[in-house]
């Protein structure tokens, strides 16, 4: 998401169907409904869309995947300074 940022997107409709984790990373799906970062949902979209998926995420690897301030990490994304999840981990 944050490199869909910096190129000037936003998802808008994040969810664990627009989502493949495989052996190569993630692959980000179905952008049809993808807003521009200066649109005036821009931060709110960006902010549903990292809820979305840390929630799908945190579901499906329990273990691996550490609670986390969702909110400081879209504005880390909208900011520029995003740099690792772990940074936002809350427990």
């Amino acid at each position: 998401m944050a490199t869909a940022y910096d190129a000037g997107y936003v998802h808008a409709d994040m969810s664990q169907y627009n989502v493949f984790v495989g052996e190569g990373g993630v692959t980000i799906f179905d952008w049809p409904q993808a807003v521009a970062t200066d649109h005036a949902n821009a931060g709110e979209l960006l902010e549903r869309d990292v809820e979305n998926v840390v929630s799908y995420l945190r579901q499906k690897h329990p273990r691996e995947v550490p609670e986390t301030e969702t909110r400081a990490l879209a504005h880390a994304i909208g900011e520029g300074n995003f740099e690792s999840v772990s940074t936002f981990e809350t427990s």
